[in-house]
């Protein structure tokens, strides 16, 4: 009876010592991983910030920053998708490149406003405008994440600007236009299964 008795003592504590070890490490993962979440996070904000600062201070053509802004842009977001849906582990990473593709694109449009001459500012304006529209739905659809929804709001809404710009339509068609897409943005969210 006292085996039995010792028995059932020392598999509690063994139990108890288990459940609190695996506490204790759930708590070092999980504060381990915040931190690299904020590395990451840090990291892309000084990455983003030094594209800027190549698009503004660099000294090659303006095609050349163009492309390098774009191809850049685009390797992140690739690469970024394809970390986020293979490497469960790594879902912040991945998610943490998506966010520098997504930021980096409309320097795109920048650069070729700025360095590239004889360049439309409004058709490069609709272009950048469709470009990010094309990359924030796929995010969006992609990743589902609620940051998403807001930047592809403003995209949908330069997209309409740009096109009302490019038709040189009367200044009065930009407020119809920001009218008619809040309107149409609002109907969309009311299908739950459309809108994420």
């Amino acid at each position: 009876y006292l085996s039995d008795k010792s028995t059932n003592t020392q598999t509690s504590s063994l139990n108890s010592f288990n459940n609190n070890t695996r506490k204790v490490e759930h708590i070092e993962k999980t504060s381990h991983l915040d931190s690299v979440s904020i590395l990451l996070y840090f990291g892309a904000f000084l990455f983003v910030a030094a594209m800027g600062l190549f698009v503004v201070y660099s000294g090659v053509s303006g095609w050349v920053r163009t492309i390098i802004v774009l191809v850049t842009a685009l390797a992140f977001y690739i690469f970024g998708s394809w970390i986020y849906k293979t490497r469960p582990v790594l879902q912040v990473a991945g998610l943490s490149y998506v966010g520098i593709g997504v930021a980096i694109m409309p320097l795109v449009g920048v650069a070729a406003f700025n360095f590239i001459e004889g360049v439309n500012a409004n058709i490069v304006w609709f272009a950048t405008s469709l470009l990010c529209l094309a990359l924030y739905a796929h995010a969006l659809v992609s990743v589902r994440k609620p940051l998403l929804s807001y930047i592809f709001i403003f995209t949908i809404l330069s997209t309409f600007e740009s096109s009302i710009a490019v038709l040189s339509m009367p200044a009065y068609y930009f407020g119809w236009i920001m009218i008619g897409t809040g309107l149409m943005l609002q109907a969309i969210s009311e299908w739950k299964n459309i809108w994420p």
